[in-house]
C-alpha cells in the first residue's frame, strides 16, 4: 500500500473518532441543559432563535472547503438529534407521505423529529391549538400561483403566529406505475395543476385533470391505478416505488414553496428578527408600508381580502424591529403574523 495513502487513512480514521467523541459531548450538555430547564420549570424545549445563532455563528465561522449549505445542513441534524434526546419535537404537517410538506418539516427542522401527517390544513391547526403537536409547517406562498389562500385563512382566524421559513425548490414530475403504458388521467394538487398547466396542454392533451388534497394522495392513487399518474417530486417518486415518467413538467423552472413552521399563540416583534410578515386588510394601505419601510426589503402578494407583506433585513445595520413598530403604530389595518 502507497505509505503516504495509509497515513492520510489513519489520520482520517483518528478525526473521525475525535468527532464522535465531541458529537457525544455535546449531546451530554444537551441532556444537561434539558435538566436544568426541568429545574426551573421552563416548558419551552425547542428554542428557534437559539438555533438560528448558532448556526448564523458556525456560517460565518466556515472557511471552508466545505460550503456553507453543507455544513448548514450537518449542524440542522446535530441541532435536531440533539433536541430529540431532550424532548420529542412534534410537528404537523399536510399528509400523506411524500408531499413538499414533509419534505419541507425534515429540512428545516432536521430528521429527528416526530411528525404527524395530517389530511388538511385546518386539521393541521386544530391538532397544534388542542397541543396535541408542538409545531406545524404549511406552505405560505408559492412564486409562480401566489399565496395559498386555505393557510393564509388558518393564519387570519387562530390564535397562531409564524416563527421560521424555509424556501423549497419545487421539481414537479408525472409519476406512474410500472404497470401503466398509456396515461388516460392524472392526478395532483390544485396548486400543482396550475404551476404545470401550460406542460400539461402541450403535452397531455385530453387527459383528465383531478385535483386532489396533495401531491401524496396524487402518488398513492397513481401507485394503485393502472392509467393514473400524479404530479409529485423525485423524493416521492423513491419513497412509493413510482417511475418518473417525465422530469421537471412545471412551467416556471424557478418555481420555489415558501413554507412557514407555525406555533400557537400571539406573534410578537423580536428584537433581532430578520424576517417580518404583516396583513393588510386594505389595499390602500400598501404604498404607506413601504415608504415606512424604505430600509427594508418588502415583498407582498394582494388577494381578494387585502395583502400579505414580508419584509426582510435589508441592510445589517438596520434594525428592522424598529420598522415593524413604526409600521404597526402608523397602519391601522397591519397585523403582525410572526418574524424570525
Amino acid at each position: 500500500m502507497n505509505p503516504a495513502l495509509n497515513e492520510l487513512r489513519h489520520k482520517i480514521d483518528d478525526i473521525d473518532l475525535k468527532l464522535l467523541d465531541l458529537l457525544n459531548q455535546r449531546a451530554l450538555c444537551a441532556l444537561e441543559v434539558a435538566s436544568v430547564k426541568k429545574q426551573a420549570n421552563i416548558a419551552k424545549f425547542y428554542c428557534p432563535e437559539r438555533e438560528q445563532a448558532v448556526l448564523k455563528r458556525i456560517l460565518e465561522n466556515n472557511h471552508g472547503p466545505l460550503e456553507d449549505k453543507a455544513v448548514y445542513h450537518i449542524f440542522r441534524q446535530i441541532m435536531s438529534l440533539n433536541l430529540s434526546l431532550q424532548q420529542p419535537l412534534t410537528v404537523a404537517c399536510l399528509g400523506p407521505e411524500g408531499t413538499y410538506s414533509e419534505e419541507a418539516a425534515y429540512g428545516q427542522l432536521g430528521d429527528f423529529i416526530e411528525l404527524s401527517l395530517e389530511s388538511s390544513f385546518s386539521d393541521i391547526t386544530n391538532r397544534l391549538l388542542a397541543e396535541q403537536v408542538k409545531l406545524a409547517v404549511m406552505p405560505l406562498y408559492n412564486s409562480t400561483t401566489g399565496v395559498i389562500a386555505p393557510v393564509l385563512d388558518q393564519l387570519l382566524k387562530s390564535d397562531v403566529y409564524i416563527s421560521e421559513e424555509h424556501h423549497l425548490a419545487i421539481q414537479h414530475n408525472l409519476l406512474v406505475n410500472d404497470k401503466t403504458v398509456e396515461i388516460n388521467k392524472i392526478y395532483a394538487h390544485e396548486q400543482s395543476l396550475q404551476q404545470c398547466k401550460r406542460w400539461l396542454k402541450r403535452n397531455q392533451t385530453n387527459v383528465k385533470c383531478i385535483a386532489v388534497a396533495s401531491n401524496g394522495e396524487a402518488a398513492i392513487r397513481a401507485k394503485n391505478e393502472v392509467g393514473a399518474a400524479a404530479i409529485a417530486s423525485a423524493r416521492c417518486a423513491e419513497k412509493l416505488g413510482l417511475r418518473i415518467h417525465a422530469e421537471h413538467i412545471m412551467d416556471a423552472l424557478n418555481n420555489t414553496t415558501t413554507f412557514v413552521v407555525i406555533n400557537k399563540g400571539k406573534a410578537e416583534i423580536k428584537p433581532n428578527l430578520s424576517i417580518c410578515y404583516l396583513w393588510l386588510n386594505h389595499h390602500d394601505d400598501l404604498n404607506r408600508v413601504i415608504e415606512l419601510a424604505d430600509t427594508a426589503g418588502v415583498d407582498y402578494w394582494p388577494c381578494s381580502k387585502g395583502v400579505l407583506v414580508r419584509l426582510s433585513e435589508k441592510n445589517k445595520h438596520d434594525r428592522l424591529s424598529c420598522t415593524v413598530k413604526k409600521v404597526q403604530d402608523e397602519v391601522r389595518s397591519c397585523r403582525i403574523l410572526g418574524c424570525a
